[in-house]
């Protein structure tokens, strides 16, 4: 019986959960943070090293959505298992890992839950040159990008967060494919940086002006915490000590601004980002939190989206 099937006593909806971001409005402020400044707030944590991923490491999140003043509703649960782990040579100078996931779901969309159990693949290269054997070699600074994007997809390309037309409120799992958190918070970065033929974009579906999307208000500190049950139930707490969690909180806005004649309109969707630098590389992202207006019907509602980690597991020392 897989890892997530024998935490079943716990697929049970969630009682009512204090937010994990600030009742504030949907209002604009104007203290713009550039993409730079964002991704190397998370860059510090996912600078480790991916390759000391091993088989047998494994996560367990869960997702709550809540609708305005209404309790949190547990939406998703998710478990992620590394089952293999191989290397080959690709050049004389370049040796690849090749990582296999087991990738389970369990979908609260309705009377029923949907579980489902897939496989997913990844891969990181390793330069043999750089990797600390020769240290007379002359390689480059590691630069943001280049640390988030270490793991990369063997099929599909990360897909971003929300689309250019609407920042729309959804999960990295809508899809139920698999987002591992240096993904995710790569496709974060990505909301604070206009990409190109934007104005010509908003031209052509809006008949606007131009238009913009960036990031503003960054909020970064480091707290403290008490880890989840399913981790302190674990034996020495997860090997964390004193049984305490330390995290790197990222807050910033992501805004989407449509200028026509007669009109600016601005878009907001606000995020929580909770990174630790104790937790192995596949759990770093240990929260991540978005909220904002959604259009139902003819009115507008504050939703709040949360995934947090609740368990981990460290796979033997190879």
């Amino acid at each position: 019986m897989t890892k997530l099937l024998k935490l079943g006593a716990l697929f049970v909806c969630a009682t009512a959960l204090t937010s994990c971001l600030s009742n504030e409005t949907n209002k604009v402020s104007e203290h713009r943070a550039s993409f730079t400044e964002v991704g190397t707030a998370m860059a510090e944590i996912f600078n480790a090293d991916p390759l000391a991923m091993r088989k047998g490491d494994f996560l367990f999140t869960e997702t709550e959505q809540t609708l305005d003043t209404q309790a949190p509703r547990l939406y998703l649960q998710e478990g992620v298992t590394i089952i293999d782990k191989t290397k080959e040579m690709v050049t004389p100078t370049t040796r690849r890992w090749n990582y296999a996931f087991a990738y389970q779901t369990k979908l609260y969309s309705g009377n029923t839950p949907q579980a489902s159990t897939r496989e997913a693949s990844r891969y990181a290269e390793e330069d043999l040159l750089c990797s600390g054997a020769n240290p007379d070699a002359d390689c480059p600074a590691t630069a943001t990008a280049s640390v988030m994007n270490q793991l990369r997809q063997t099929s599909a390309s990360i897909r971003p967060l929300a689309t250019v037309k609407n920042l729309d409120m959804k999960t990295f799992a809508d899809d139920l494919q698999m987002s591992l958190g240096v993904e995710k918070a790569y496709s974060l970065i990505q909301q604070c940086a206009k990409p190109d033929g934007l104005d010509k974009y908003c031209q052509e579906q809006f008949k606007a002006e131009s238009c913009d999307l960036y990031c503003s208000n960054l909020k970064v500190w480091e707290e403290t915490r008490t880890p989840p049950d399913l981790i302190k139930d674990q034996e020495n707490c997860g090997g964390l000590p004193d049984c305490k969690l330390k995290v790197k909180i990222i807050k910033f806005d992501s805004i989407f601004e449509v200028k026509t004649p007669s009109a600016i309109e601005k878009q907001k969707i606000s995020y929580h980002i909770a990174l630790s630098p104790d937790l192995p590389y596949l759990s770093k992202l240990v929260e991540l939190c978005q909220r904002g207006l959604i259009q139902i019907d003819s009115s507008k509602l504050l939703v709040t989206i949360c995934s947090k980690v609740k368990n981990f597991e460290r796979g033997p020392t190879p």
